[in-house]
């Protein structure tokens, strides 16, 4: 299954409203961006997935070398081309595809997902395609839905239309997914109404290839 399938063919440009994907509040976007803050650089190849309303990619174009930007939706792409005429940006590639589609080698310094690894059924080719895709010691940060205990009564307060308990992960099954595609985790957390005693039921992780 890829992106399309899941969400649906529709998708109007510059929207990221559909609810069978994540919809990061401004606590996590932070989070994912100050651990961009502290990989990025001038020399790297970054290569963002289903990129949406373009917010990350548009965001790492000035601060690398060069950015892919994956979205299986053409009004997308196109709304994501235009935001970066109107800001002058040219180092950046647009492809309306996904990563099944995508047949890069060894070119990626840092993938960004922040929000629908959760729907790839195949996920240990799935990871293993990413680290094909990556270089040596590259950067990988995504968020996806954990399978916490807060997780059903989450859905409904987080305002999604539908359950995740066969899409969300677990710790150890990231671990473990990771381990396989030689990726080391560098720091993972749960987030989104985690409290002192309760678990969120978003999953933050960012981790590193190890060869």
């Amino acid at each position: 299954m890829n992106t399309k399938e899941y969400c649906g063919s529709n998708q109007p440009a510059g929207c990221c409203s559909n609810k069978k994907i994540i919809m990061l509040r401004e606590a996590d976007l932070k989070l994912v961006q100050k651990k961009l803050d502290l990989v990025c650089h001038k020399g790297i190849q970054a290569l963002e997935l289903s990129a949406g309303s373009g917010q990350f990619s548009l965001q790492l174009a000035p601060r690398v070398e060069h950015v892919t930007s994956l979205d299986v939706y053409e009004s997308q792409i196109q709304h994501i081309r235009q935001q970066a005429v109107n800001s002058g940006i040219d180092n950046i590639t647009l492809s309306a595809e996904d990563l099944t589609m995508h047949n890069e080698k060894g070119k990626y310094d840092l993938v960004v997902s922040p929000a629908v690894l959760q729907i790839y059924e195949y996920r240990e080719i799935f990871f293993k395609q990413l680290s094909g895709m990556t270089k040596p010691h590259a950067h990988l940060i995504f968020v996806v839905p954990y399978a916490s205990i807060l997780r059903y009564g989450g859905d409904l307060l987080y305002n999604f239309s539908f359950t995740w308990k066969n899409r969300a992960f677990g710790k150890r099954q990231i671990r473990r997914l990771l381990a396989q595609a030689d990726f080391e985790i560098l720091d993972m957390k749960d987030t989104c109404l985690n409290t002192l005693i309760t678990k969120g039921i978003l999953l933050f992780v960012h981790a590193q290839k190890t060869i």
